[in-house]
């Protein structure tokens, strides 16, 4: 791990407060927050009880910074296509995908997060068939295609809009299997 996460411990209560005041400026989605951090804290506490199964404590720390930050982009993103309760047209689609491009350029230009920070906000819609987006790569970092599916699994079963009902949590976990089966 890199001298770059040493200031967030020294300091994670400062830069929690700061990152969501200003992402939720701009977007007002606080259930999002609310569950990934509690996916985050559960992972914390697991790694605590069980070290020997996961990842050393500095990386899941750099998780947690990834889970929140993965969708900063998303403030860049007009308003009204964040807000639709309705399928996406072809054009606004495109606007919101964007976001992982706007992403990592305002972590790589405007914070101290470093690059492997940035290559989650970039990759993270990215999928191991090439079906992804904004690069359509099938080479895809861990982290990425870890939080890819901690946020695709909780838009399945958080999130209900007009055109698909919210599903239940094992519903969602059948389609991402299915989806990470195709290939």
């Amino acid at each position: 791990m890199t001298d770059e996460y040493i200031s967030l411990k020294k300091s994670p209560v400062m830069v929690l407060q700061k990152i969501p005041l200003y992402y939720f400026s701009k977007q007002k989605e606080p259930l999002l927050y609310k569950k990934k951090g509690e996916i985050m804290d559960e992972a914390r506490f697991q790694s605590d009880k069980f070290p020997d199964l996961f990842i050393h404590k500095s990386d899941i720390e750099k998780m947690g910074i990834c889970a929140i930050l993965h969708d900063i982009g998303l403030t860049e993103v007009p308003q009204e296509i964040l807000q639709l309760e309705d399928e996406l047209m072809d054009n606004q689609f495109k606007q919101f995908k964007t976001h992982c491009l706007r992403g990592e350029k305002l972590i790589r230009e405007g914070s101290d997060f470093g690059d492997d920070v940035a290559l989650v906000v970039l990759e993270h819609h990215e999928k191991l068939d090439g079906s992804g987006y904004p690069s359509g790569k099938t080479k895809i970092c861990e982290e990425a295609n870890l939080i890819g599916m901690i946020d695709s699994y909780e838009y399945l079963t958080y999130r209900e809009k007009n055109f698909r009902r919210a599903q239940k949590p094992f519903g969602s976990l059948q389609i991402l299997k299915k989806d990470v089966m195709a290939y």
